[in-house]
């Protein structure tokens, strides 16, 4: 499956990706979002991630990465493995999902997506979205 989902992944191709593998354990959306768009609007069976977890850092360095365990911790939480597919997406113009990429990256995962548009191109596009009450 990974090496047919492109890195630059359309809401259409997603949405067709969705229709034909439903129950695939092994595509992970990952939604980047604020809590509160999560919880109102989000890609269907999407695990939501508080961005400010990405980040360990204090003044003046705020960027810095959390420890490898804590790395791995997330990872595990969203249920990413080396046979999983990532498809990550935020609604900040791709600030946050780009990180979540990169840190990917850095701890040798890439079988990764990035949503193109985010959850704004989902919605604009008219694709069906999950709340959580």
């Amino acid at each position: 499956m990974a090496a047919d989902i492109p890195r630059l992944l359309e809401p259409a191709l997603l949405q067709s990706i969705l229709d034909s593998t439903a129950g695939d354990n092994n595509l992970i959306i990952v939604d980047l979002c604020s809590d509160a768009l999560y919880r109102q609007k989000h890609v269907p069976s999407a695990v939501h991630l508080q961005p400010g977890v990405l980040m360990a850092g204090t003044a003046p360095y705020p960027g810095k990465l959390p420890t490898i365990e804590q790395l791995t911790n997330i990872i595990q939480y969203l249920g990413i493995d080396a046979g999983s597919h990532a498809v990550i997406y935020d609604d900040e113009g791709g600030g946050w999902a780009g990180r979540f990429a990169w840190t990917l990256d850095l701890l040798g995962y890439q079988n990764w997506s990035y949503l193109n548009g985010g959850i704004v191109a989902w919605i604009r596009e008219g694709f069906a979205t999950e709340s959580q009450a």
